[in-house]
């Protein structure tokens, strides 16, 4: 039997697999790795137009509880945060301003992030450590009260261009810089 076909990956070579295959030198190896420019296996590829319209329908209604990452609808804790502070606060478009509407670093005007200097995840694990919640709304509704989460003075908040801000986080994608 193929290990392609569905009928190989019983519940049993499942778990086996996973115990193989995720070790932590494994997760190591993929937090380290490089899949930036010429190190994607897509870099420089030009998809005709027919694969793009394919890969186009094959994304068609992948979202909601149809997406390969569906949780259920439910938002983390820092992400409720994030929503809160942007929708309220402005904190994002303050920092830009404050900033001049150019990268901090290297000085570019193009693409332009706020960024977070101590993440809003690891803030949130800081104010909390041995405060127990009824309910991750309650969680919310006490967090978004918080000076540091607030940051009306911004002092947690940088204005990065996007390369800028790749070489910020170690892992692109990752919410720990």
């Amino acid at each position: 039997m193929a290990q392609c076909t569905p009928e190989y990956w019983t519940e049993e070579r499942k778990k086996i697999h996973g115990e193989r295959v995720k070790t932590d030198k494994y997760r190591e190896g993929i937090k380290n790795r490089n899949c930036s420019g010429v190190h994607n296996s897509m870099f420089g590829k030009k998809l005709t137009e027919s694969t793009r319209q394919k890969m186009s329908i094959a994304r068609t209604g992948k979202t909601g509880s149809n997406a390969t990452n569906w949780q259920g609808g439910k938002m983390s804790v820092a992400r409720l945060v994030k929503g809160f502070i942007h929708r309220t606060s402005n904190w994002y478009k303050r920092v830009y301003q404050r900033d001049g509407f150019k990268c901090s670093v290297c000085g570019s005007k193009t693409k332009i992030d706020a960024h977070h200097i101590k993440s809003i995840s690891r803030i949130i694990k800081d104010l909390t450590k041995g405060i127990t919640f009824e309910s991750s709304q309650d969680k919310v509704a006490w967090l978004i009260k918080q000076p540091e989460v607030i940051d009306t003075e911004l002092h947690n908040g940088i204005t990065l261009c996007r390369l800028c801000h790749k070489k910020a986080h170690k892992n692109w994608g990752s919410h720990e810089a």
